[in-house]
């Protein structure tokens, strides 16, 4: 387990992690776990928020299932798990009323190659050399963003950090940015 992720309401933090490659059925998916106040006890058992590929069949998470760098935000009475996903350019998120139970999957909200965007290209047709992607979604005055990084120069060791605005809707979803 890495990536670390943390959340804290009141004297509860949630600490989530997790790395789920493919063909790896030792992993199971990103795991949440409940911290005491000092932060170094753990409260009560490890459990999977959201699947990894090999456990994704039949969740609502084919295609987008988890593969590292979990973040966690809650917007209202919603929370927002931000990962990414298996295809790796992605940064996905799930909702749940919930810190760590019931994550349904919600959508991609960017792609370092800027996959599944059909505004000024074909949805299928890359445009930047797609690689892993870590980040999470920030609240900045009344806007939300999201920040993850791209890769340049045709290599996964050169990496540019981004920032693009996003918008959570009333309905709670996050339309796919540019």
């Amino acid at each position: 387990q890495f990536d670390p992720g943390v959340l804290t309401e009141g004297d509860t933090t949630y600490l989530y992690t997790g790395f789920c490659g493919r063909g790896d059925k030792s992993r199971h998916g990103s795991m949440m776990v409940e911290l005491e106040a000092d932060m170094l006890t753990i409260k009560g058992d490890m459990r999977i928020v959201v699947p990894g590929v090999e456990y994704a069949e039949g969740t609502g998470f084919e295609g987008h299932a988890f593969f590292e760098a979990p973040s966690i935000r809650k917007h209202g009475d919603t929370y927002y798990f931000v990962y990414s996903s298996t295809p790796m350019h992605e940064l996905c998120y799930a909702t749940s009323k919930h810190p760590g139970k019931d994550f349904v999957f919600g959508g991609v909200i960017v792609s370092n190659a800027d996959m599944h965007i059909d505004t000024y290209k074909p949805a299928d047709k890359p445009m930047y050399y797609g690689a892993n992607n870590h980040g999470g979604l920030e609240k900045i005055g009344d806007d939300y963003y999201i920040f993850y990084h791209r890769h340049t120069n045709g290599t996964v060791f050169s990496r540019q950090g981004m920032a693009e605005k996003v918008q959570i809707l009333p309905d709670g979803s996050i339309p796919q940015v540019e």
